[in-house]
């Protein structure tokens, strides 16, 4: 396994994996160059400049590339039961990289980017989410209370953006979410028999 950042938050963790330091948004991929791997999960790509440098510079250095999006590139991104057939965000200016204003839409493109550098390797219409967010102050439970309760259902989950997350991504059934979700109230159920 290989680390590629650049450094800054939380450099000493991991200590027994490769770390490579490098800056996408500055185009440093140096670190890159002439290196092999099996696969690689590019979690931090959000403007397709950067999406597609990375993707064109590993085309034939990786056997697998997943591209983490997000549910924010359909149009609406809250609407129930969306499905990689819903329509997705698009932005009349493909060279803007104002991500504060424009962060769907230049997910979406990222998407683009990396399948048009890796033909084959992704689909876009294929890409498809299946977080769930839970909200845990509603229930009076501190956010790494959640957490633990859902471990101890066997659904990771993690705190982002004041909510928690389960982690649930690829190759995850409708079941699945299902379970991740009684799991949930099994644990807001608890916190809510305590509270009282």
């Amino acid at each position: 396994m290989t680390l590629f950042n650049r450094g800054r938050t939380n450099p000493e963790l991991f200590p027994e994996v490769e770390r490579l330091r490098g800056d996408r948004e500055a185009g440093d991929l140096d670190a890159l160059r002439g290196r092999t791997w099996d696969a690689v999960v590019d979690t931090s790509a959000y403007v397709p400049r950067v999406a597609r440098a990375s993707a064109e510079l590993l085309a034939d250095a990786v056997e697998h590339y997943t591209f983490v999006s997000s549910l924010s590139v359909f149009t609406p991104p809250s609407k129930q039961g969306l499905t990689e057939q819903d329509p997705v965000s698009t932005i009349a200016d493909e060279t803007s990289e104002d991500v504060q204003a424009h962060y769907g839409p230049l997910k979406a493109l990222c998407e683009h980017a990396v399948a048009e550098a890796m033909p084959g390797a992704l689909d876009p219409a294929a890409v498809e989410t299946n977080m769930v967010y839970v909200d845990t102050e509603s229930v009076g439970m501190e956010p790494l209370d959640a957490i633990a309760g859902l471990r101890e259902q066997r659904v990771g989950a993690t705190f982002v953006s004041g909510k928690v997350r389960m982690v649930t991504h690829v190759d995850v059934t409708d079941r699945d979410i299902e379970a991740a979700i009684a799991a949930w109230r099994t644990v807001a159920g608890a916190a809510r028999e305590e509270g009282r």
